[in-house]
């Protein structure tokens, strides 16, 4: 997948072990991914054949739950991170879902650039609730956030 000039694509096997580092770094969740509680398909952004960023897309009972974008931080306020989300985006339309959630502690302005609204987070889903994300890994302060990406 290619959104204009990064090169994105679905995280390879042996990208996963990457993409933990940089989450990690990052101080994002990254538990439920290893104990493999929750089914995140990440995509990974690509410079030099390395892995420099990544997203995550949970499919939730027709909704989406965007998380764990990560990129590089020398390589922040590129577009980077608003690349993966576009791509993020564009995946989760292909698969028909129309309404994506997140939870935010630190990006909330990123992501109001996005065209997210706050959104109380009792308004989300039962199936969004029901993550892990939402149920237990983030905290109750993180801000709730959503986006529909189709009428």
């Amino acid at each position: 997948m290619q959104v204009e000039p990064f090169l994105i694509e679905p995280q390879r096997a042996r990208d996963r072990a990457r993409v933990v580092e940089l989450l990690r770094q990052a101080q994002l969740v990254e538990q439920d991914l290893q104990s493999g509680q929750a089914a995140v398909d990440f995509l990974v952004m690509r410079e030099a054949g390395q892995v420099i960023g990544a997203v995550g897309l949970q499919s939730a009972n027709g909704a989406g739950l965007l998380r764990s974008l990560v990129v590089v931080p020398s390589l922040h306020r590129q577009g980077r991170g608003a690349a993966l989300v576009a791509a993020a985006e564009q995946l989760a339309a292909r698969r028909g879902i129309d309404d994506m959630f997140l939870l935010t502690t630190e990006a909330a302005g990123f992501f109001a650039l996005l065209d997210y609204l706050r959104v109380d987070r009792a308004s989300a889903p039962p199936a969004v609730q029901q993550t892990s994300q939402f149920s237990f890994s983030c905290p109750a302060s993180a801000v709730c956030m959503h986006k529909k990406l189709r009428a």
